[in-house]
């Protein structure tokens, strides 16, 4: 914006900060010396509605801020995000909490209940339309994200890259047969294409297993098949011929679905069925059971496979075994560097300073050593007799260990092995994982109580009415978690509605880059 100042112009420039402004920027700007020439403000971005489902901050260094630099800023947007859902839903009756950054939420979320009564607004000025929360910190189950998923969305994840519901792929994907048939070039370079719930196949199959996939696509096939054979009638009558007319533009939207979906199947059964992924599950699923491969850590740097590869099996280790004994992980701290170069060194310290990755020292063996076997154990994490065509359990998703995370949100929804929900059956265990936990009940202030000043919804909660429960995770959340909490909440003995919260969706690969410098990313091409 140009400002006229004594003959001149003075450009001024709008600054916008997302999700909040802070000092340390505002310092950086005084040092550049351009702070006059900007007008500042914020931008809260907030939840975004990546699906009906699934809610978003977006936060792309989350999980690198919160556990890598201990900045712990991001939880105050969490927390806003959370407070806003009150405003809009109602006071939450009903809270569990497990990890230190989830603790952080909390009090935060109190902290802005009390000042907002103070003024003398309250934040429970409606009918609770969220029966529960629950915050997890993504901490509490570090293993499930380096699992390899086996459903449909998933696997599209880990393969090409799903990037807030767009995957970039070769234009030749998204040919159909016609285009093959009239062997027109396929444009060069890269398509997006949209993957979300307005693409009702895809909204049906995303969190099918794998094995499931391809019969179902034959299916859909041979339906659209048929109906086009029926139009092919001899003795069609002209109402019927009218009434195919109008179908006709939803039957080519139909097909051009499944011709993109099959098209992504067979991309994903390539990878599936290639001796490199069958070594890699059964690697991922022996680290599971408690063994140990070390040897086969090692063939794999000298092999000089896939950094990223690397990395996500040798953390898996280290988070199934309780740490790597020193003199196992110097040999392989040793080698990383020798193979891949000097800049392991960095990786390696933050890997350490999250927890995803452990140096056992021999001399003081810890209590931790057999902790995820204990969890592993008493939540039954291992399933070797799921069925991936008709599942029953949420094991399903990688084809036979169930996501921790999940599995605590299960029990603390129903819990099926003692018919009564909450943590409080598993204490235990949940004294196995990492930070404090805390199950609390939350109500107005009796002037706010409902009947008093409390506006009533139409649709508050009834005796025979499914609530709903909103699942936080501080510091991302995979598809595979996703499909287990969709898959969860189908189920005939869970009473809720799930909805997902998340600072970000990520994988595997996405948690290991997020704490690694973009220099670095770069210059070892992750």
């Amino acid at each position: 914006m140009p400002v006229a100042l004594a003959g001149k112009v003075k450009l001024r420039f709008h600054l916008y900060y997302a999700p909040k402004r802070t000092l340390a920027c505002d310092e950086m700007l005084k040092k550049a010396g351009v702070m006059g020439s900007l007008v500042i403000g914020e931008f809260p971005m907030d939840l975004v509605p990546v699906e009906e489902d699934i809610l978003s901050l977006e936060l792309s260094d989350g999980f690198n801020d919160l556990f890598v630099h201990n900045d712990r800023s991001s939880l105050h947007t969490v927390a806003g995000s959370v407070n806003k859902l009150q405003s809009l839903f109602g006071l939450i009756p009903n809270v569990k909490y497990k990890g230190s950054m989830s603790q952080v939420v909390v009090e935060s979320m109190a902290l802005f209940q009390k000042k907002r009564q103070a003024e003398g607004h309250g934040v429970g000025s409606v009918e609770p339309e969220i029966d529960t929360l629950i915050l997890l910190d993504r901490t509490v189950d570090l293993v499930s994200p380096l699992v390899t998923p086996f459903t449909y969305e998933g696997l599209l994840d880990e393969i090409i890259g799903i990037t807030n519901g767009v995957v970039k792929v070769d234009a030749e994907l998204v040919e159909d047969d016609s285009d093959k048939a009239k062997k027109q070039p396929a444009a060069a370079g890269l398509v997006p294409v949209n993957l979300n719930s307005t693409d009702a196949l895809y909204a049906e199959v995303r969190d099918y297993h794998t094995e499931r996939l391809g019969a179902h696509l034959q299916n859909k096939a041979r339906e659209i098949r048929e109906r086009y054979e029926e139009f092919r009638k001899k003795n069609a009558s002209i109402s019927e011929i009218r009434d195919f007319v109008k179908r006709i533009p939803g039957l080519k939207q139909s097909y051009a679905a499944l011709q993109l979906h099959i098209n992504f199947a067979e991309l994903i059964k390539r990878t599936t069925d290639s001796k490199a992924f069958t070594d890699l599950w059964h690697h991922e699923r022996s680290m599971l059971e408690g063994q140990s491969l070390l040897e086969e850590l090692e063939e794999l740097i000298g092999c000089q496979e896939p950094l990223l590869k690397v990395l996500r099996l040798l953390c898996l280790q280290s988070l199934t075994t309780g740490g790597i004994k020193a003199k196992s992980f110097d040999l392989l701290r040793r080698e990383l560097i020798q193979t891949y170069g000097f800049e392991m060194l960095l990786i390696l310290g933050n890997l350490e300073k999250v927890g995803l990755l452990r140096r056992q020292d021999s001399l003081f063996p810890v209590a931790t050593s057999s902790a995820f076997l204990t969890v592993r154990k008493s939540l039954r994490l291992i399933n070797d007799n799921v069925n991936v065509l008709n599942p029953k359990d949420i094991a399903y998703v990688t084809k036979g260990y169930a996501p921790l995370s999940v599995r605590l949100v299960e029990i603390a929804a129903t819990n099926k092995m003692t018919h009564t929900t909450g943590w409080k059956t598993i204490q235990d265990t949940m004294k196995q994982l990492p930070g404090p936990s805390e199950e609390f009940s939350q109500a107005p202030p009796v002037a706010e109580a409902p009947g008093a000043t409390t506006d009533k919804k139409d649709k508050g909660f009834g005796a025979d009415e499914r609530k709903v429960m909103v699942v936080f995770f501080v510091g991302g959340v995979t598809f595979m978690e996703i499909a287990a909490l969709r898959h969860l909440s189908k189920q005939p003995e869970c009473p809720f509605d799930i909805v997902i919260a998340t600072t970000k969706i990520l994988n595997g690969n996405g948690l290991i880059k997020s704490i690694v410098d973009p220099e670095l990313v770069t210059a070892l091409k992750l």
